[in-house]
């Protein structure tokens, strides 16, 4: 039997050793070799107290933090070293901490300093990273992270929706409140996909139909007076006409943010509730208010794998509406403290394996024959689970760990083999 060094010699292999060329014939061993390659990444840290090793190996960057966040590789299986350069010619290490933490400890999101942390979290399609501001006293003009239309942002200031136009503008990457804040309010913005900007109404006694510039073509987000209404209980659609379920008193100010999309849930809270799982697993959260007051994601909740979670317990009853999307989530790295430059990030991280296959020739599992070793005792188990055979899957198991150990021992080995130690002195 010839060596393994790629995918058609390793399909050879199989059949040789199956005793059944019918399976390569078939395409069976190619879920062979994915269920294989997959064991081998998972098996690998759980053998080398929650490391890979360096055939795993990849560099990561350089890239610039852009909205606060840079991209995760596609085939990221972990970090070995993150570092971010300041600029002016030195490097730290990031040190790696789960997504609710940096949210716990730098909830407001706006720039701050040269972060020392870094999360993996989602990026919704349809808007960029948050931001939130603790206003000075006469505070008007605020930063943004880049620039947007005014009517492709959602603002709220104390948790009151503020409506473009009237409380606020833009002019480039500054947002413009229209009236001083008083020191110490929370203003956040999120910049949302929009299909027809914002319009606002001011309302007369006991009005109840409104309008539209526009047949909504997803979800509408919708405030009276700064406080955020329900649809279907404060509100329906109807073509071009909003109405309301009371009417509206003399001079109220109705918002409407046209929305693409965009899902929504209305939750009643129990007792102390802080768990709200959406209609779909794996939403991801795109705005929420309690009883109509907006949220600020980070600082009042955070969300994950479609569970939103409240910082703080909800009263009994109380109406949560959440703005969802269950598409376009984007993997990226965010960073605490919140970037206050565009700084450089890079170093090595651990990689998938590309997947074998015709169009795949090789990988890191068929470039050694160690490696070459393992991959093809994995392959035989599957294809003896396959097979039903379960003498063939107890030989070759055995066969998989001894070889997986020898390969992990194997690193370990080059990696911290037996040198001289040198000390500094002075």
């Amino acid at each position: 039997m010839g060596k393994i060094s790629s995918y058609a010699t390793l399909v050879q292999a199989v059949s040789d050793w199956t005793h059944r060329a019918d399976l390569a014939a078939n395409g069976f061993v190619d879920y062979f070799v994915q269920a294989a390659q997959a064991s081998i990444e998972r098996d690998i840290p759980d053998l080398n107290f929650g490391n890979y090793i360096a055939l795993q190996e990849a560099a990561y960057g350089p890239y610039t933090i852009t909205n606060g966040v840079t991209p995760v590789p596609d085939d990221w299986l972990g970090a070995k070293v993150i570092t971010v350069s300041d600029g002016v010619g030195d490097s730290f290490t990031l040190i790696f901490k789960g997504a609710s933490w940096i949210y716990d400890w730098y909830p407001l999101r706006q720039a701050a300093g040269i972060p020392a942390y870094i999360a993996r979290d989602l990026q919704r399609g349809g808007y960029t990273t948050p931001q939130s501001f603790l206003t000075a006293s006469g505070q008007t003009i605020f930063p943004l992270a880049a620039n947007v239309d005014a009517g492709a942002v959602l603002v709220s200031l104390d948790g009151a929706t503020l409506t473009a136009g009237l409380d606020f503008t833009i002019s480039g990457a500054a947002l413009v409140l229209s009236d001083p804040t008083v020191s110490g309010q929370a203003l956040a913005v999120t910049t949302i996909e929009n299909g027809g900007g914002q319009q606002y109404f001011t309302a007369t006694g006991g009005q109840t139909a409104f309008t539209l510039s526009q047949s909504p073509r997803g979800s509408v987000l919708v405030a009276l007076d700064g406080s955020t209404l329900v649809p279907d209980t404060d509100y329906s659609v109807s073509g071009t006409t909003l109405t309301l379920t009371t009417g509206a008193l003399a001079g109220q100010i109705l918002s409407v943010i046209y929305a693409v999309t965009y899902s929504s849930a209305t939750l009643i809270a129990g007792s102390g509730q802080i768990d709200f799982t959406l209609p779909i697993q794996g939403a991801s959260v795109i705005a929420a208010s309690l009883d109509g007051s907006m949220l600020v994601g980070g600082a009042d909740y955070v969300s994950s794998d479609g569970i939103l979670t409240l910082t703080y317990g909800a009263l009994q009853g109380q109406t949560l509406l959440v703005y969802y999307i269950n598409s376009g989530a984007t993997p990226v790295f965010i960073f605490g403290p919140y970037p206050d430059s565009p700084y450089i990030i890079q170093g090595t991280y651990y990689a998938k394996a590309p997947l074998l296959s015709a169009a795949q020739a090789t990988n890191w599992m068929v470039d050694s024959n160690e490696a070459a070793d393992v991959l093809l005792a994995a392959c035989m188990v599957e294809a003896g689970v396959f097979l039903k055979d379960l003498t063939m899957v107890q030989t070759w198991e055995a066969r998989y760990q001894t070889k997986l150990k020898a390969l992990v021992d194997q690193d370990k080995a080059e990696r911290w083999g037996a040198g001289t130690l040198a000390v500094n002195v002075g």
